[in-house]
């Protein structure tokens, strides 16, 4: 039963074979954000969510949302080794794609034009998410340091030095692979 009230909701979960052991550390993400939004936003408005960890041949359908069904990062055993066990990526990709299940073609429907709306309300959510998750460092430590993306914020093509204005109308004038914050 989410925190926040409302019915309560069948949450399954799909991993890739020899990944089911890191099921809690999934469940643990979702039941967070489900608290987070279900507190301060309102109960989750469906019954249902299927939440799906990709195996690495479909990396291309990481991190996408549509109602009642989401999808997170890689299910992979490189979650469970050094320095990445305590790397929270795949928290922070669940909490990002769960809390787009309350904005989904609310705000910013026209994503083409006005990207930021959508991305904004759910990449704020997610913030929210991961401080309870993890707090002072949402998305754990990566070589024994603290690792909090908030502290970026600029967007920029990755590899290059490229820096776009953080809000571009229409959205789909920014350069190709710049939907990347750094």
């Amino acid at each position: 039963q989410p925190a926040g009230g409302g019915p309560a909701v069948d949450v399954r979960y799909v991993t890739p074979r020899g990944t089911e052991h890191q099921f809690p550390r999934w469940q643990k993400a979702i039941a967070t954000a489900f608290d987070v939004l279900g507190q301060r936003v309102g109960p989750y408005p469906y019954d249902v969510l299927t939440v799906v960890l990709v195996p690495h041949a479909a990396l291309a359908t990481r991190g996408m949302e549509y109602p009642t069904f989401v999808t997170g990062e890689r299910g992979d055993p490189l979650w469970d080794r050094w320095p990445f066990r305590h790397f929270l990526w795949p928290e922070h990709t669940l909490a990002h794609e769960f809390a787009h299940q309350y904005f989904y073609a609310l705000v910013g429907t026209n994503e083409q034009d006005e990207a930021f709306l959508d991305e904004g309300f759910a990449t704020y959510w997610e913030a929210r998410a991961m401080n309870v998750l993890s707090p002072g460092a949402s998305l754990g430590s990566m070589f024994g340091r603290r690792v909090d993306p908030t502290e970026g914020g600029r967007v920029s093509l990755r590899g290059a030095g490229l820096r776009e204005p953080i809000r571009r109308e229409p959205s789909w004038l920014y350069a190709q692979g710049t939907w990347e914050e750094q």
